[in-house]
């Protein structure tokens, strides 16, 4: 069932915290939708408006975003119907947006990603057995998903660089890997819903989360390098 849209622009100001003048702005762009128009003087509004003005102005202000890649990511067909944090499917489909200005794409073949990483479609099972990336089946061919396709892609220019099996960047390091943040995604989990309960689907929590996420993403890799800049000099 779709939002109603029953909200008056004042209201929309309030709960976004948009102008009026930007909110106008945003639709004559294409990046808002048109408002409902009963009448040509009167525009409803509903939570599908504030969720995109929430998404722009976080990744406007926060990640410092162009207009024209925000219309990319907004205009996207799933975008409204994943941007209900009603269910933990909306929210995990939200988060990208809001965490780091990537929009869910579509999943992509093996046999083009192999193409486009430099690694072979054997390697890309083995290291899907080995619970890193996902595979999914559809029609007959093999896909996946956008976060694997980066992996896989990072993965790629790593072995491209030298970092190669024989120096000992294998699949037995990809699985430490997979494993040091599976252990702490699991207590970051039980910590946030343990923090914020039943109200951790809300939509002002949906915020929160995003930017938690984006806090705990900087201070990991800061401690990562400040450890490992460390050692080297240790060595």
């Amino acid at each position: 069932m779709e939002d109603p849209a029953t909200m008056k622009m004042k209201a929309l100001e309030e709960r976004s915290g948009v102008s009026r003048e930007s909110i106008r702005f945003y639709i004559r762009e294409g990046i808002l939708p048109e408002p409902d128009r009963p009448k040509p003087n009167i525009a409803y509004y509903s939570d599908l408006h504030v969720k995109r003005l929430l998404a722009i102005r976080y990744m406007r202000q926060e990640r410092e975003m162009s207009l024209a890649r925000i219309k990319s990511i907004l205009v996207n067909a799933e975008f409204d119907s994943v941007a209900r944090p009603t269910t933990l499917k909306g929210l995990k489909q939200l988060l990208p947006v809001l965490v780091d200005g990537t929009a869910p794409a579509e999943d992509k073949s093996i046999a083009d990603i192999a193409i486009e990483s430099g690694i072979s479609e054997t390697e890309i099972n083995d290291i899907a057995d080995c619970g890193i990336i996902e595979i999914r089946e559809q029609d007959g061919d093999q896909y996946v998903g956008f976060r694997d396709v980066i992996i896989l892609k990072q993965w790629g220019l790593m072995k491209a660089t030298g970092f190669t099996q024989d120096k000992g960047y294998d699949l037995d390091l990809l699985r430490l890997y997979q494993q040091t943040m599976m252990d702490l995604a699991k207590f970051e989990i039980a910590q946030f819903f343990a923090g914020f309960g039943s109200d951790a689907i809300s939509d002002e929590v949906v915020g929160k989360a995003a930017k938690g996420i984006d806090c705990v993403n900087t201070i990991i890799h800061q401690i990562h390098t400040k450890l490992l800049l460390k050692g080297i000099k240790r060595d």
